[in-house]
């Protein structure tokens, strides 16, 4: 007790009227005050005489009253009024204290000791006692037990888990139920499986936790006593982020025993999740008549088919898991219309098409995964791609040259083209040239497709223009008098289209001569 602007001059403590004890001050500004031994006994006497104000688990508390005079504001702190009380728990083989007891055993060398963790709302001394516990040697679970499928962190999946355990049963006892547990930090669920047939029972969340439809049990011999038990599920959309998780597999003998569990463990080790069910769109591919489309191309072929091969997975997670048929939807967006969509993927794939419009300007293909039945949306789970559709391929629409014409030879003969395209101007342009004097192979006197030899125009310098030249310079002054030059132009705009009324190859369909 302490008063820091005035005096203490006595105390007095009090239960239902009776006085404890009184004592005098000498206008002391600090006093502590501690019971002694009969003190404390009179105390207790008193008390035990006293109805309870308060219960609060068995416990009954009685009303103490401490006054202090004096003048000035006295502060009591430091208070303490330690007790003793005590609670009796019996737990059969089926409580969560025994299952986790038994779970505490996860290796195949059990320990002398097993924790029990015991927690508290502020300090205090917790003894606890074992009165009478009850074990049995007609079961032991083996390691190692093996998972397959299992992804690190786990996901839910369109693919089936295999949990298998080896157990060894006394001869004397048959197994009636096997029993699974699948548990995190905020959700537990539970099935038992008869081993004689009879349908599965679930507790908990089992509804988050699906046993497969014709395969959820089997039961392999091993020895005499051992057998390796499967038990094959999956684990559902709904069942949320988990930092921890435990698969336990327990058999229950025909006398209600319970062994320890085979466990399986998935923990968020670096920081990462031990369960992740955010679905997120991997990668996209899209691809036309050429092939894959480069990430860096801008243009689209007005009319053009497109192929979209969409990747779903979970987020941060790599492999082929992705969600079972009817937990999400895949969307693919046109601008604002959705073309396609889907509830089932091939393994982890959807692969759908689609046309470019015959439109022009700008359009966005948007790829979406909406889970349905669990799983939040992350920035990942959109994918958007634009491109500029170009409705018009380029064409050539004037030469310098016409298709039979005359020149006088020259070190640097000059050729000029004139090409349209609306939208942007090619740049991927070059002459297939033909000079008689030095590519005619057959000696003909006629160009033929594969004696045509690709040179460099000069490009023009802005693109952005509905029409450009381009020009070619070249040395046809080594031709005798009459020789003939022949040409034409190859090539396609920014969005994949051929360039055309630019002549070819084949015999009589030259640009010029």
């Amino acid at each position: 007790m302490t008063s820091e602007n005035g005096n203490m001059t006595g105390m007095s403590l009090r239960i239902g009227g009776s006085t404890i004890l009184s004592k005098t001050l000498d206008n002391v500004t600090v006093y502590r005050l501690e019971l002694n031994a009969s003190e404390q006994s009179l105390l207790k006497t008193t008390l035990s005489g006293q109805g309870a104000l308060l219960n609060n688990m068995g416990q009954g508390y009685a009303l103490v009253e401490m006054e202090v005079y004096g003048n000035g504001i006295a502060t009591f702190s430091n208070l303490a009024a330690p007790y003793a009380t005590f609670t009796t728990i019996s737990a059969n083989q089926q409580s969560p204290l025994v299952m986790a007891a038994n779970s505490a055993y996860r290796t195949p060398v059990p320990s002398l000791s097993i924790e029990f963790p015991f927690s508290g709302l502020s300090n205090g001394k917790l003894i606890v006692e074992a009165t009478d516990m009850e074990f049995s040697d007609e079961v032991a679970v083996y390691y190692p037990v093996t998972m397959e499928n299992a992804s690190n962190p786990l996901t839910p999946s369109q693919r089936w888990l295999s949990f298998t355990a080896p157990f060894d049963v006394d001869a004397a006892r048959s197994i009636s139920l096997v029993r699974l547990d699948v548990q995190g930090q905020n959700t537990h669920a539970t099935w038992l499986q008869p081993t004689g047939g009879g349908a599965a029972l679930g507790q908990g969340d089992s509804s988050l936790v699906e046993l497969h439809p014709t395969e959820s049990l089997s039961i392999a011999t091993v020895s005499a006593t051992v057998s390796d038990i499967t038990v094959k599920f999956r684990v559902e959309q709904g069942w949320d982020d988990e930092d921890l998780l435990t698969a336990k597999m327990r058999v229950v003998l025909d006398n209600d025993v319970i062994s320890r569990p085979g466990q399986y463990m998935w923990s968020g080790l670096g920081g990462g999740p031990a369960f992740e069910n955010d679905l997120v769109i991997k990668s996209v591919e899209i691809s036309d008549d050429n092939g894959l489309i480069d990430p860096s191309t801008e243009y689209l072929a007005a009319g053009g088919g497109l192929n979209f091969s969409i990747d779903v997975g979970y987020e941060g997670v790599e492999g082929i898991d992705a969600f079972a048929d009817g937990d999400a939807e895949v969307q693919l967006w046109q601008g604002s219309t959705m073309v396609a969509n889907t509830t089932s993927l091939d393994v982890d794939t959807w692969n759908v098409s689609d046309v470019a419009p015959y439109s022009f300007g700008e359009l966005t293909w948007t790829v979406r995964v909406l889970p349905l039945n669990g799983g939040d949306i992350v920035d990942e789970s959109e994918y958007t791609r634009t491109f500029k559709i170009d409705p018009t391929a380029p064409a050539v629409i004037a030469s310098s040259v016409e298709w039979y014409d005359h020149r006088l030879a020259s070190t640097s003969q000059t050729v000029q083209f004139q090409i349209l395209d609306p939208v942007l101007l090619p740049s991927n342009v070059q002459v297939m040239l033909w000079r008689e004097w030095l590519d005619d192979v057959d000696l003909n006197g006629w160009p033929s497709a594969d004696e045509y030899k690709p040179r460099s125009l000069i490009i023009p310098t802005d693109l952005s223009l509905s029409t450009g030249l381009y020009t070619l310079l070249f040395d046809d002054s080594m031709g005798s008098q009459g020789q003939k030059v022949a040409g034409y132009l190859v090539g396609s705009d920014a969005s994949g289209q051929g360039l055309e009324d630019a002549g070819t190859g084949e015999d009589g369909e030259h640009l010029f001569m």
